[in-house]
C-alpha cells in the first residue's frame, strides 16, 4: 500500500510516514468516502458517474494514474456540458484558484482561527455556498468542489495523500496544497495539460453518454440561495415586486387666518348724503361797548351745501 499510494513530489517524498497513516489514517474518511457521503444528503450521483469513468478509463483508454483520473473525469463532463472551452489554460487556472479557496475553507472548519470550537461535520457544497454570497456557486464551482473534496480530511497533516484518487492541485495565492503534500508540480501539471489539450467536445459527449447510461445525467449539487448566506445584506433600494397598498395622504387642516379689527373711520367731509357740513365764514361785528366802536372779528358757522374743495 505504501509503495502504491505514497506521494513522491518533485523527487522527494512528502511529509508522510507509515506510523501516521496507521495511527490516524484509519480514523478518518478517505477521499472516496467523503465524496460518496456528500451524494447522500443531496441525492446526487457523482460517485456513481465517477466509478463508471474509472472503469472505462482503466480498462480501455488511460493508464491508472489515480490523482489524474478525477481531473480528466471533471474535464470530460465540463467540455460535454460546455462549461469550459477546449485547450483553454485560463479555464484550468481559474479552477486551481477556486479549489485552493475551497480547501482552505475545509481546513478552517476543523482548525478555526478564532476562539471557536472546531466543526468536524462533513462539509458540503451547500455549506460552502452558505458561508458567503461571494463564494463561487456556478456549475464550474461544483466540479471544483468535487476535486477539492478529494483532498481528504484536512484535520491531519497528511490529509488524503495516502489514499487513491487524491486530486492534486496547483498553488495559486498560498502554499496550501504543497503544505499537505498534494501540490500539482511542474511535471504533473504538464501531464494534466497534455491530457486536457487532447480532449475534444464530440469525444467527451460520447463518453458522457456512456456515463449517463450507467448512472443518469450528472446531478446538480445542492446549493444555498444567495439571500440565505451568512453575509447577505438586503438591498433596500430594490422595489418589492409584491403589490403594496399606497399610503393614504393625510388631509391638511388650513391654518386660520388672522383677523384684523376694523377701525371705524369718520365720514368724509362734504358728502351730501351724510348730512350738512359747516364752513367758517368771517363777519364783522361792531362792539358798542368798545371805545370808538372797534370791530371784533369772529367766526360764525353758516350752513353750506355740496362738497367743499
Amino acid at each position: 500500500m505504501v509503495a502504491t499510494f505514497v506521494r513522491r513530489a518533485q523527487g522527494a517524498q512528502a511529509s508522510n510516514n507509515f506510523d501516521k497513516y496507521v495511527l490516524e489514517g484509519f480514523l478518518i474518511l478517505t477521499p472516496i468516502d467523503i465524496c460518496l457521503l456528500q451524494d447522500i444528503p443531496g441525492n446526487t450521483n457523482w460517485m456513481a458517474s465517477f466509478s463508471k469513468w474509472c472503469e472505462m478509463e482503466t480498462t480501455v483508454r488511460a493508464p491508472n494514474i489515480n490523482w489524474l483520473q478525477p481531473w480528466v473525469f471533471c474535464l470530460t463532463q465540463m467540455l460535454a456540458e460546455g462549461v469550459i472551452r477546449e485547450s483553454n489554460s485560463a479555464d484550468l487556472h481559474s479552477m486551481f484558484g477556486i479549489i485552493e479557496n475551497m480547501r482552505m475553507y475545509m481546513h478552517a472548519r476543523v482548525h478555526p482561527v478564532e476562539a471557536e470550537p472546531p466543526n468536524y461535520i462533513l462539509p458540503t457544497f451547500a455549506d460552502w455556498t452558505a458561508e458567503s454570497q461571494k463564494n463561487e456557486r456556478s456549475r464550474l464551482a461544483q466540479f471544483c468542489w468535487f476535486l477539492a473534496s478529494l483532498g481528504g480530511n484536512f484535520n491531519i497533516a497528511t490529509a488524503g495523500t495516502w489514499f487513491p484518487y487524491c486530486a492534486y492541485s496547483r498553488n495559486v495565492n498560498h502554499t496550501f496544497n504543497s503544505d499537505f503534500g498534494m501540490e500539482l508540480g511542474d511535471q504533473d501539471f504538464a501531464e494534466l495539460t497534455f491530457v486536457y489539450n487532447k480532449l475534444g467536445t464530440a469525444e467527451c459527449q460520447e463518453l458522457q453518454a456512456a456515463m449517463h447510461a450507467h448512472a443518469g445525467p450528472l446531478a446538480e449539487m445542492t446549493k444555498t440561495q444567495v439571500a440565505d448566506t451568512k453575509d447577505y445584506v438586503r438591498d433596500l433600494t430594490v422595489v418589492s415586486a409584491s403589490p403594496s397598498r399606497k399610503p393614504v395622504p393625510k388631509k391638511r387642516t388650513p391654518k386660520p387666518k388672522k383677523r384684523t379689527q376694523k377701525v371705524r373711520r369718520p365720514p368724509k367731509l362734504g358728502d351730501g348724503h351724510r348730512g350738512k357740513c359747516w364752513a367758517p365764514v368771517a363777519d364783522t361785528i361792531w362792539n358798542p361797548e368798545f371805545p370808538g366802536g372797534a370791530p371784533v372779528s369772529s367766526i360764525v358757522p353758516k350752513p353750506c351745501r355740496g362738497r367743499i374743495r
